[in-house]
């Protein structure tokens, strides 16, 4: 269960890097300054591209494996979401 746990860590990481650029999107939407939109694009486009690079990453993949290795230590809800990780 160790490895599914690792896992469950950095998806959350990409979660909390996705909620960042939420907040950042609706920065843009309802309350930039101006002259901020440029900044504010590279800053989102930024985040995106670390999210996507740790989601490929072979660390997940790898991590990914090895939790379906021992799925049968997970309960419903882990296996549920690993199912959602694939």
């Amino acid at each position: 269960m160790k490895n599914y746990l690792k896992l469950e860590k950095e998806i959350e990481r990409v979660c909390q890097i996705n909620n960042v650029i939420n907040i950042l999107n609706w920065d843009i939407a309802v309350n930039i300054p101006l002259g901020s939109v440029s900044s504010r694009g590279e800053e989102i486009a930024t985040l995106s591209l670390i999210a996507q690079q740790i989601l490929k990453s072979n660390k997940i993949t790898d991590l990914y494996q090895q939790a379906l290795e021992e799925s049968d230590q997970l309960n419903q809800w882990q296996l549920a979401n690993l199912r959602e990780t694939a």
